[in-house]
Formats: C-alpha cells, sequence, structure tokens
C-alpha cells in the first residue's frame, strides 16, 4: 500500500515528490523482477472479480481505476492480466461495477502510447463497444460520453466503428441516453467540428425527434 499510494491522484497533487519517486521505483526492471508476482496479486485482488486474500484488508482497494490506470502507463505489462479481468467487470451484474470498469476501458483505450485498440481488437470490439447495448441506460450514457472524446484520438477505423454503435443511442428507448448523444456531440464540436461532421448529421436529425424533450435539447444546443 506504501508505494501505491502515491499513485492515486490526490498524492499526485498534494505529494507530486512521492508521486513521481513511486513512478521511477516501478520502472526499474530489478524492482519489477521481485515485486511484479505480488503486484499483480493485489491488483487482481482490487478488481471486483478478483478473490486474491492479498487486497482484502487494504485501503486501496476500491481504488482499482485509477491504480491500474497509472500502472498501465508505467509498465504496460500488467494489462496482461489485468484486462481479461476488467472484461468480466464490464461484463457482471453488478451496475456500478459496470460503469467503472466501462470508464476504465474508455480511459486506457484513449492512452495513445498504450495503442490498444492494436495490441486487443477483440476487446474493443467485444468487451468495450458491445456496452452501448447494455441494460442499464447509465452505462449506455457513460459509452455516449466517452464515445464522443474518443473518436478524435482512435485511428479512422475504429473510430468508424465507435460512431456506428454510437449512432444506433440515437433510437435508444431512454430519452436521457438520446439527449446525451446531443449534448455530447455539441459541447465537442463548440472547439472544432473536426472528425465529428457525420454525428453533428446525426444531431440535426433530432431536431424533429418523437420524444419532446429530445427535440427540445436538440433545439437548445444545436
Amino acid at each position: 500500500d506504501a508505494l501505491l499510494e502515491n499513485l492515486l491522484p490526490a498524492a499526485r497533487d498534494e505529494k507530486p515528490a512521492s508521486y513521481t519517486l513511486a513512478r521511477k521505483v516501478l520502472q526499474e526492471p530489478a524492482v519489477m523482477g521481485v515485486l511484479a508476482p505480488p503486484l499483480q496479486s493485489f491488483i487482481q485482488g482490487c478488481l471486483p472479480s478478483g478473490s486474491a486474500h492479498i487486497a482484502e484488508e487494504s485501503d486501496l482497494r476500491d481504488e482499482w481505476p485509477d491504480l491500474v490506470l497509472e500502472l498501465a502507463d508505467i509498465v504496460p505489462d500488467t494489462l496482461t492480466f489485468v484486462l481479461p479481468q476488467l472484461q468480466e467487470v464490464v461484463q457482471s451484474d453488478d451496475e456500478h461495477n459496470r460503469e467503472r470498469g466501462t470508464a476504465l476501458f474508455a480511459r486506457l483505450f484513449a492512452q495513445p502510447g498504450l495503442n490498444l485498440v492494436k495490441h486487443f481488437p477483440h476487446l474493443f470490439k467485444e468487451a468495450f463497444l458491445r456496452k452501448f447495448l447494455d441494460a442499464s441506460a447509465r452505462v449506455r450514457t457513460l459509452m455516449i460520453e466517452h464515445g464522443v472524446r474518443l473518436m478524435r484520438v482512435l485511428p479512422a477505423a475504429n473510430a468508424d466503428d465507435l460512431a456506428a454503435e454510437m449512432t444506433k443511442r440515437l433510437m435508444d428507448p431512454d430519452e436521457g441516453v438520446r439527449i446525451a448523444f446531443v449534448r455530447c456531440v455539441c459541447e465537442a464540436c463548440a472547439d472544432g467540428v473536426g472528425g465529428l461532421e457525420p454525428l453533428l448529421r446525426d444531431v440535426a436529425g433530432r431536431l424533429d425527434d418523437e420524444m419532446p424533450a429530445v427535440r427540445s435539447a436538440a433545439h437548445a444546443l444545436f
């Protein structure tokens, strides 16, 4: 815990020297040669689908999204054992865990240095994009919010796949999901349309949406 707690956002903001030192320690091959097995067990135990006893009493157990994101940047090899387990999290019955896991997937796919869509294309299509069909409107809304941001950083082919799934949510049975599409696209385009032209045209179509609240949002934001 003493080492990993320095990787959390609070430590990065309040104790930048400790944060930097913790990253440097974990980047040392000799150190990771010793720490890799217990670190793997700990992170796996922190994830909701994990069962490793090593993390049961840790105060950091609930901080798994931030820990995974930092470790992925410092020691990318950690993803080889984290990603399959993260897929289990986003497919779990717990809505809150699915939300957190989906948000983490989005943040990982957004990291250009990791290039996860190239190395793990099946996770992008089979685990991440399928969350547009999640039973929870909150998860589907989250996918819209992250999806619009991802459109600007993903390779063109992956962005096209993402846009195709996202556009289907314009017919979502939940008006909040449709409104989220309108809001997120319009907010993103306020800083420049680049790459979002097709989505903006889709928003224009919501001016005549069958749901009054969606029509109102489109007229107010478009």
